[in-house]
């Protein structure tokens, strides 16, 4: 019997990551390798990606996500904490680097929770 691996998703703003894309990419796959995660996908949105909270919601159910890993908390959609929270085991930020498991402890202003 073989033990499933834990699904983990990175998430990134392209707008925000900029130049920076590719080396966010990349640090988000060796932190979640480091914590014992596989990361077979990074959702890349950007400012004018239409349902962003609807889409990556999908994208986590789909996969089976158990954590999504951030460059930052900016780049979450605002609108998605409380539903990610209650979908995730945790939301992992590289920077600061610090896992974030419940709400209202990420520190994003805005919205409760919208779709």
């Amino acid at each position: 019997m073989t033990d499933e691996p834990l699904i983990a998703l990175g998430y990134l703003r392209t707008d925000l990551s900029g130049a920076e894309e590719q080396w966010h990419s990349k640090r988000l796959r060796v932190l979640a390798t480091r914590w014992g995660y596989e990361m077979p996908l990074i959702v890349t949105h950007s400012d004018r990606t239409l349902r962003r909270t609807a889409n990556l919601l999908d994208i986590v159910r789909r996969m089976n996500a158990v954590a999504l890993f951030v460059p930052t908390v900016e780049h979450l959609p605002e609108t998605a904490v409380r539903a990610l929270l209650a979908e995730l085991d945790g939301v992992t930020t590289l920077y600061p680097e610090q896992t974030y498991d419940g709400y209202p402890a990420l520190p994003i202003e805005g919205p409760p929770i919208g779709l």
